[in-house]
């Protein structure tokens, strides 16, 4: 009952394949059993003529530089993140003793533990991005 309702009108073209009504859902395509494509492929990209075999070398080792300073960036601002963190867990603790406040002190110790593992993360994953620069 169900499987008639999904597959209305089921015909077979002319090249034997049956003909899938385009209102007709990807999971009822699937249940159906029929996986073509709706749509023909796109084209492979053209090579333009300048294109030369071994400039894609040059090309991907360029990307591959690109892509690890934008990674050391973005591992450096994870860094002042860190330390700012640092910095506002030392304040907490700091106002906490002062002030007596053992809230304030436990927050700190949290904030401060969570600063640490960060600075540790972002600092190793620096030091690896480094390396790659360097072999490049």
């Amino acid at each position: 009952m169900l499987r008639a309702i999904l597959f209305p009108a089921q015909r077979k073209g002319l090249d034997g394949n049956r003909l899938v009504p385009p209102e007709q859902s990807l999971q009822a395509r699937a249940l159906s059993g029929d996986f073509r494509c709706p749509q023909p492929l796109p084209a492979p990209p053209r090579v333009s003529v300048g294109d030369r075999p071994g400039a894609s070398g040059l090309q991907s080792t360029a990307e591959k530089k690109r892509k690890l300073c934008d990674e050391k960036e973005r591992l450096e601002k994870g860094l002042d993140s860190s330390k700012a963190m640092f910095e506002r867990a030392q304040g907490l603790i700091k106002s906490g003793v002062t002030s007596r406040n053992m809230d304030d002190v436990e927050c700190g110790q949290v904030l401060l533990s969570e600063a640490n593992s960060s600075l540790a993360e972002n600092m190793a994953k620096l030091a690896a991005v480094n390396e790659e620069l360097q072999k490049l």
